[in-house]
């Protein structure tokens, strides 16, 4: 995928309704940067479990270096103290790392 970069989105939520793009959606990370984002939404909607995509989202904020605020990540899967201190210690300005683990 051809990296990409959007200067003036503020706000995205990411809903994946099918484990078989798992793996798109790793790779939209991995071209993707959005250095004005403010809040971002990653979803799941699957009963299967999968796991979590965490280095490329790290990419992903890395590269973006952008004043994010809140991060709400939805899936089936287990994201851990650690990686949601990573996650801020990437990005200083935000104020909420939201977590839910969904049981279908």
């Amino acid at each position: 995928m051809e990296s990409f970069t959007h200067t003036k989105l503020q706000s995205s939520c990411i809903m994946l309704h099918n484990l078989l793009l798992a793996r798109p959606l790793s790779d939209l990370f991995n071209a993707l940067s959005l250095p004005n984002l403010r809040v971002l939404e990653a979803r799941r909607n699957s009963h299967i479990y999968a796991s979590w995509h965490h280095e490329d989202m790290q990419a992903f904020l890395a590269r973006s270096m952008c004043p994010l605020e809140t991060l709400t990540i939805d899936c089936r899967a287990v994201i851990t103290d650690v990686q949601r201190a990573e996650y801020v210690s990437l990005i200083p300005s935000v104020e909420a790392v939201n977590y839910a683990y969904r049981y279908f």
